[in-house]
């Protein structure tokens, strides 16, 4: 019995506004319904994106499909209607949206795709002078969105072109158009078009294009080129406004500053760094920076503790010298957050505590970023406890930008992923996550699936998979499906654990479940001896949505071999009753073959010939497993052997290969039928029509097990083959012997199962 947990109503899905009706556009178009009116289209195009545009978010390729069918469908309407839905505004709002991020991401085509169909519509009402009331967006900035877009899916050759072209108009914020260039330009590692890019921007008066040195001297740092990183990356890159110096609110250093540090340990040219820092030099950001590369730099030549302590000593001594530090009690933290942050490079935990001691003794007063980094060191150690106090005291920090987001993820996968982790542990991180409503990680989400899955928590993984899987890319939903099908697969899985995970990745991640894992879901169901569940899987891929849901030849097959093991009538009808119904397949020899396996194991071998004439008279005609299924079905068919003997004749007229196999499906037919003596000879001269080959067990075994009608028969086949065959009759009681319910005996292991 399965189990029954209390019962509630699951959390209703998370779904950006409008997300709703573009889902059941799909299902509509799937089964060529009736389209909705494009006024519901239009309302939920513009909701959706008037969300992801208040809350500043970018748009997964999951939902970039279902913007890009519901942009289509209002494409078709507008032509049908001969009439403008969508306004210049509210395509150019689209691209605005497509367009946001730092430049580093990486779309997938739907975006390009996407971001192509509104600008060719914007373009196009441009050209018409649609809505010249309302609309106060300009071409330059419409192509710089566009190009945005281009950057991150693989044509930034054309993102630059349509760039250029917003320069000319100087109309367009231009610097981070080429700025998302240079990026898409490195991330492929193009270094001659990110180099002719540059080129153009000199050439073409591009305003304060020094600054655009710093993300090619940091392409030629990631890459470890030390002679191109010192050609870039001089004192014009590292201007006032550079990024690299910029902090963000939280306090933490910036990513660019990371990456030329972690460049100059990598290959020790920290000297030139502090030299390039210090030539730049003008605020207190960057006197900071420079005193933490020289202690990040003493800590990479493996200075001892001692000597850093001395180093701090100085720089303490010297900021307080300052008339604007005069009043400092404590030196700054910074310093020993860098040290940190070398130890966590390092992935040395013990190096990093040895550092902390430091920060104790000096009575510097951590801050968030102090215990972010502790946190993350402790883990990289697999120290949760550790962790764990490090994140009780950042709880009590001041949090600025969410800074801490990446720590409480780490530690909340860890946790989860730890079997002796206390419940209310791991529960509490996920609350204070909670709190900051954003978007758990796809990674966090699927540590937390397997949590919930591991304690039976079905109504929690529901709640946390409705809340978050629908905010996900297609890539990253196929991971939390296939993380739930693995577990329901699982041999060591239990059927109601099986069947209760199924239904949650059918209802949630019912998009990416094709037909290949239903149809591996419904055969497990048969192997477990539940082919009411196996049939409950095939009747609802025949009513799906989806063609590449809907059961396939391969789906009835699988369907009823898993009936011909499980001997079930009932399921028999419902699949065989929905197959005639069925347009979308065409019977071919291999499923009639199931078919007849199926009416054999229910009892009704009579059907069973009806499907061997069908296949008989085809155009494919018969095969081996065909054969096999026939001569099941003679052995149980009262007056099947007439139909053997016929079969066995064309077999042996038309000069086919007689395998061991057939002659032992051939003489069980027999058997069944109560010709001992025919049966008998058939394998006494199989060496004349098959090659030479003898008999054995299997032969032997096949026959023995077909008399399970009559002891007397059985018997006699006994006492014939302990005369003709004794060392096969050796061997089968060597292996033993099974009893049925009706006391009949049978030779151990003959496995006689047929697959069509």
């Amino acid at each position: 019995m399965f189990k029954s947990p209390p019962q509630r109503d699951p959390r209703d899905p998370l779904l950006d506004p409008g997300m709703q009706k573009m889902l059941e556009l799909e299902k509509k178009a799937n089964l060529v319904a009736r389209m909705p009116p494009p006024e519901e289209l239009v309302n939920a195009f513009n909701s959706f994106i008037a969300s992801k545009e208040k809350r500043n978010s970018l748009v997964p390729d999951f939902q970039a499909e279902r913007l890009l069918q519901t942009l289509n469908v209002i494409d078709g309407q507008e032509a049908e209607h001969g009439m403008k839905y969508l306004t210049k505004r509210h395509l150019a709002k689209g691209l605005e949206v497509l367009s946001r991020g730092q430049g580093t991401e990486t779309l997938a085509q739907v975006h390009n795709q996407l971001a192509r169909r509104l600008y060719e519509k914007w373009t196009a009402a441009e050209e018409t002078h649609e809505d010249v009331s309302v609309d106060k967006s300009r071409p330059g900035q419409q192509r710089e969105k566009f190009a945005m877009v281009l950057c991150r899916t693989g044509d930034a050759l054309e993102a630059r072109s349509l760039i250029i072209a917003a320069h000319k108009e100087k109309n367009s914020s231009y610097p981070a158009a080429w700025h998302y260039l240079l990026y898409a330009f490195a991330k492929t590692d193009n270094e001659a078009e990110m180099l002719r890019t540059m080129v153009i921007m000199k050439e073409r008066g591009v305003p304060a294009v020094d600054q655009f040195r710093l993300p090619v001297g940091l392409f030629y740092a990631r890459k470890d080129d030390v002679e191109n990183t010192k050609r870039w990356l001089d004192d014009s890159a590292l201007s006032t406004e550079s990024e690299l110096y910029k902090r963000r609110r939280s306090g933490l250093l910036s990513d660019g500053y990371r990456d030329l540090i972690g460049f100059c340990i990598r290959n020790k040219e920290m000297e030139w760094g502090q030299r390039l820092l210090q030539s730049a030099s003008q605020s207190r950001d960057r006197e900071r920076l420079i005193s933490i590369a020289a202690l990040q730099a003493a800590a990479a030549e493996g200075k001892s503790l001692e000597e850093l302590d001395r180093m701090i000593s100085v720089l303490v001594q010297r900021d307080r010298s300052t008339p604007s530090e005069q009043e400092m009690t404590s030196p700054d933290i910074a310093l020993f957050n860098g040290l940190l942050l070398y130890a966590l490079s390092q992935n040395d935990a013990y190096l990093g505590e040895r550092y902390f001691s430091l920060l104790q003794k000096y009575e510097a007063e951590p801050n968030a970023e102090t215990y972010i980094l502790q946190v993350q060191y402790r883990l990289a150690a697999k120290d949760l406890e550790g962790a764990q106090e490090a994140y009780a005291k950042l709880r009590d920090q001041s949090i600025v930008d969410d800074e801490d987001w990446e720590a409480m993820n780490q530690l909340a996968q860890a946790l989860a992923a730890s079997p002796s982790t206390p419940r209310e542990k791991i529960m509490g991180v996920i609350a204070d996550m909670s709190e900051k409503r954003k978007v758990f990680p796809s990674q966090t989400t699927a540590a937390l699936c397997s949590y919930h899955l591991a304690r039976d928590e079905y109504f929690e993984l529901v709640d946390l998979l409705q809340a978050y899987a629908f905010q996900f890319s297609i890539a990253e939903r196929k991971t939390l499906r296939d993380l739930l099908a693995e577990s329901a697969l699982n041999p060591e899985t239990d059927t109601a654990r099986a069947w209760d995970t199924y239904m949650i990745f059918h209802q949630i991640f019912d998009l990416e479940t094709d037909r290949e894992l239903r149809n591996k879901i419904m055969s497990l169901m048969f192997a477990r001896g539940r082919p009411d569940l196996a049939t409950h899987v095939f009747t609802r891929m025949s009513r799906h949505s989806r063609v590449n849901a809907r059961p396939d030849n391969d789906t009835y097959v699988l369907a009823f071999e898993g009936i011909a093991n499980s001997a079930e009538a009932a399921s028999l009808e419902i699949i065989h009753n929905i197959m005639k119904l069925d347009t979308e397949v065409e019977p071919n020899t291999r499923l009639l073959t199931s078919l007849m396996l199926a009416y054999n194991a229910v009892g009704a071998p009579w059907r069973s010939f009806d499907f061997w004439y069908q296949i008989a008279t085809s155009a494919e005609g018969a095969s081996y497993a065909s054969v096999h299924a026939a001569f099941r079905a003679c052995e149980k068919h009262p007056y099947g052997l007439e139909q053997a003997w016929k079969i066995w004749a064309s077999l042996r007229k038309r000069d086919e290969h007689i395998s061991r196999e057939l002659v032992a499906s051939f003489v069980a037919a027999l058997c069944g039928n109560r010709e001992f003596d025919d049966a008998a000879e058939t394998i006494e001269r199989m060496e004349n029509f098959t090659g030479g080959l003898r008999p054995d067990i299997y032969v032997i075994g096949s026959f023995y097990n077909a008399g399970t009608f009559s002891f007397i028969h059985q018997k006699r086949i006994e006492n014939w083959c302990r005369d003709v065959y004794p060392e096969i009759w050796e061997e089968a009681e060597k292996r033993g012997f099974i009893e049925d319910e009706m006391g009949w005996r049978m030779i151990r292991g003959i496995d006689r199962t047929v697959r069509a």
